[in-house]
């Protein structure tokens, strides 16, 4: 070796090292192959990525028997994304196989062991767990190409046509014992899909494709993920899996849980019915054998859908130009299957016997079908089901059995109130009902109409015809309900001196009476016929007070009856309200909340207090108002409020900006929430699960436009709600009362009445622990002091210095959804 090189040599072969080293950097992976090179020219980082786009380009089968995918991925701006890591993707496959119906099978699979229980078999993925900085082996993991342009190939590590059963010496089955069928199959569709993970916001990719090359024809595509979006925000479950389309590679027969006595199929028709059947499952409530959902130790026997059960569209809709309709969404109607329909009908079973393990069923499903000579068939194939279950056909159709919410929602488009004058004076000329100086107050009246929209408007007869008449009989005898009600003031309503305590705004019911007493239907003289078409509903001895100031707002609510399938129906009609002027220039109208059709996206139709509230949050606000709670429905001892009831409270308020924040966060409280309803029923909340994001507010409140488009402020009133006219919600309407001699004397005070002031009402609804209520009080909230004592106070609730649109604690990244 020649120890005297120059020193040019050292400096050359030094610069050439870096170099190299440069450029070996740039060829290389991250993650457990190696660190990724310096994305080139027009390639982004997806560290810097807001948005991740996964694009599936293509799949084949390689000579070995793997899967290999192609695939892009882009930024928000479209923007090709080098980088990605053996931890940021995980990858699956899994085959259709064709069939009445066809199911999905995983070709990558797990087994589950539990002491004295059989082996089950669940798909998983494969992924790259790090442990000690290589891929752990507790799962497969191919290899992951980045070219640094943006497009990638991933190569599995399984080779799908040999794949062995992962519980051997224990064969592969599903929850019934039935063998699982692993093997490969060029012919048929295969779906290939991909997870982002460890990177937000969230993605997955999915792509369908036959390995021998034909297009793909037979497809299983039930459920949108934007119809379960519609509900949930985001439908998220095992970190960052967001599509159903991907759910299914695993959540098909093949998987189940194994957990001791409640051994249940995960798949996704069964699971996905009895979760939202939950609280009203035959085998939830099975009188001699009450059994819980549960998967694993998740116990879905409380869930509560938040409509009618039997609106099959609400998830799966086949239906063409739908809204995010499916290929397969009418599958429900015109391929049912005994695993969908027996998982909400789960106290049936087909066959001869019950499973001996599921006490609950009892009913044994009949079946008419037969075999070549005639012999009736115990338990025949699904494909056999649409036999009787069709039009015509002994059981009827599905869409028959399931149709009642659609035929109701249908009936109810052919009714609507107009409110056409408000005390004598036409809506169209700016109604005013000013009582003052009349020393004894002003008895109002409205003038409405209930027309058909589908029949140019064509106004009904509500004392003759049908669809409004009392039924001696039918239910309580008045499966049709009407109402005119009238409340005040539109600032922040609270009826005072309405005689209807507390807090509620006067009304009348303008349709028959029923006496159950005597079966007799009478007549209702509120109301007189005008002759056009009309009606004018007099609220006699009912007066807006001399003294009150603003605006009012009278509402016409109510519903119908119809006959439908033979049976009477109620008919919820959307409510109608029209504000007028009491002593402002010109109605100035109640501020607006919440988006009624935010609240059908998971309701369908909003209707409370018999069906007759409906679809319309500007009524409901007039009676669950500032001032207004649940006392006169609450358990009482000698005439006046007790604490019997299950939360130990005399009272709760009913104010709508509390109650229903309160309601949708039950399950985040730190303590239940308890509110009585008609017939003084208590009704217990805290079990409420929300199936969106409870912390976006947008999903029910109105979307801000205009100069308050980027906040939540609701036109800046929240910021100083006290001074802008909102009221504080009272907590206790009677909190001096001794006996029943003071009890209607304190219930007909509200400068009593104990409140919380407005901002910390509404946030102390779901935060309502005693370190958050400690703060709001440090920052200007008042709790349980009467209107008075907060307006002389000098206190301002300073929410808004920090939780102002742009201040450090932004309501909106206080809530993550900035």
């Amino acid at each position: 070796m020649n120890k005297n090189l120059s020193v040019y040599y050292w400096i050359n072969l030094f610069l050439t090292a870096c170099l190299l080293a440069f450029a070996l950097a740039g060829c290389g992976d991250d993650g457990a192959q190696g660190a990724a090179g310096t994305p080139g020219p027009g390639v982004a980082s997806k560290s810097t990525a807001t948005a991740i786009t996964i694009t599936i380009t293509g799949t084949t089968i390689n000579a070995s028997g793997q899967p290999v995918v192609a695939f892009s991925v882009v930024n928000e701006d479209n923007i090709p994304v080098a980088g990605m890591s053996d931890t940021n993707l995980r990858f699956n496959i899994a085959k259709l196989i064709p069939g009445s119906p066809a199911k999905w099978q995983n070709y990558i699979n797990r087994k589950v062991t539990k002491s004295g229980e059989p082996t089950a078999v669940q798909g998983t993925q494969e992924r790259c767990s790090l442990s000690n900085g290589v891929c752990s082996s507790s799962y497969a993991w191919g290899t992951l190409v980045d070219n640094i342009n943006g497009t990638y190939t991933y190569t599995f590590a399984t080779d799908i046509r040999s794949v062995a059963c992962p519980a051997a010496p224990d064969p592969c089955t599903d929850v019934d014992g039935n063998a699982l069928d692993l093997s490969y199959q060029a012919g048929i569709t295969h779906r290939v899909t991909i997870q982002l993970s460890g990177l937000t916001p969230l993605y997955n990719a999915i792509y369908d494709f036959v390995p021998s090359g034909a297009a793909v024809t037979s497809t299983r595509d039930i459920v949108s993920t934007a119809k379960c979006n519609e509900c949930h925000n985001v439908i998220r479950a095992h970190g960052s899996r967001i599509e159903t389309g991907f759910c299914v590679t695993c959540h098909n027969p093949g998987s189940w849980d194994n957990t001791a006595d409640n051994h249940q199929t995960v798949d996704f028709p069964v699971m996905i019915h009895k979760i939202h059947h939950g609280d009203e499952l035959p085998s939830v409530n099975d009188a001699t054998n009450p059994t819980p959902y549960m998967i694993g130790s998740d116990d879905f026997s409380d869930v509560a859908f938040p409509q009618d059960i039997r609106n099959c569209t609400k998830c799966h809709d086949g239906t063409p130009g739908a809204s995010n309709a499916t290929v397969n969404g009418d599958n429900w109607k015109n391929a049912p299957t005994k695993a969908a329909c027996g998982a909400c009908h789960d106290d049936l079973y087909f066959g001869d016997t019950p499973d001996p393990a599921k006490l609950y069923q009892t009913v044994r499903h009949m079946t008419l079908i037969t075999d070549a000579g005639g012999t009736a068939i115990a338990n025949p194939a699904d494909s056999t089901c649409i036999s009787c279950h069709a039009t015509g056909q002994l059981a009827g159709s599905v869409v028959e059995t399931h149709d009642l919410p659609q035929l109701l929602r249908d009936e109810a488009e052919k009714y609507a109130f107009n409110i056409l004058s408000v005390c004598g004076i036409d809506v169209g000329s700016s109604p005013v009902c000013d009582p003052t100086g009349t020393g004894t107050g002003l008895v109002p009246t409205v003038r409405f109409s209930v027309t058909d929209p589908t029949n140019g408007n064509a106004a009904y007869d509500i004392k003759n015809d049908a669809a409004f008449k009392c039924v001696p009989g039918v239910g309580n005898g008045l499966p049709a309900s009407l109402s005119v009600l009238i409340g005040w003031n539109n600032t922040d309503e609270n009826n005072t001196g309405s005689g209807s305590n507390p807090g509620q705004p006067l009304t009348a019911s303008v349709l028959e009476s029923y006496s159950s007493s005597t079966g007799v239907c009478s007549a209702n003289n509120n109301v007189v016929a005008v002759g056009d078409g009309s009606f004018t509903a007099t609220l006699t001895g009912k007066v807006i007070p001399d003294g009150t100031q603003g605006s009012g707002r009278a509402s016409v609510y109510g519903r119908v009856s119809a006959v439908i399938h033979s049976v009477t129906e109620r008919v919820r009609i959307k409510a109608a309200y029209r504000d007028f002027r009491i002593t402002d220039a010109t109605a100035v109208a109640r501020r607006t909340v919440v988006d009624v059709n935010k609240c059908l996206n998971c309701h369908d139709q909003l209707s409370l207090h018999g069906d007759s509230r409906t679809d319309e949050p500007g009524l409901c606000v007039i009676c669950h108002n500032p001032s207004a709670t649940d006392v006169n429905r609450r358990p009482k001892t000698g005439g006046i409020p007790d604490a019997s009831g299950p939360d130990g409270k005399t009272e709760e308020s009913i104010d709508f900006k509390r109650m229903i924040h309160g309601i949708h966060g039950a399950g985040f409280r730190e303590n239940g929430l308890v509110v009585y309803g008609y017939s003084s029923t208590p009704i217990d909340f805290s079990g409420i699960r929300f199936p969106g994001i409870l912390n976006d507010c947008l999903t029910c409140h109105v979307t801000p436009t205009g100069s308050n488009a980027g906040s939540y402020e609701l036109a800046d009133k929240w910021e100083v709600p006290t001074a802008s006219g909102i009221l504080s919600s009272t907590v206790s309407a009677v909190p001096t009362a001794t006996d029943a001699g003071t009890y209607t004397t304190f219930i007909a005070r509200q400068d009593d009445d104990l409140n919380i002031t407005p901002t910390a009402a509404v946030c102390s609804s779901c935060h309502d622990g005693l370190v958050a209520k400690s703060h709001m009080i440090l920052n200007g909230a008042l709790f349980e002091e009467t209107q008075a004592d907060i307006a002389s106070s000098g206190t301002l609730e300073a929410c808004a210095i920090c939780h102002g649109p742009g201040r450090t604690a932004d309501v909106k990244s206080v809530h993550g959804v900035d």
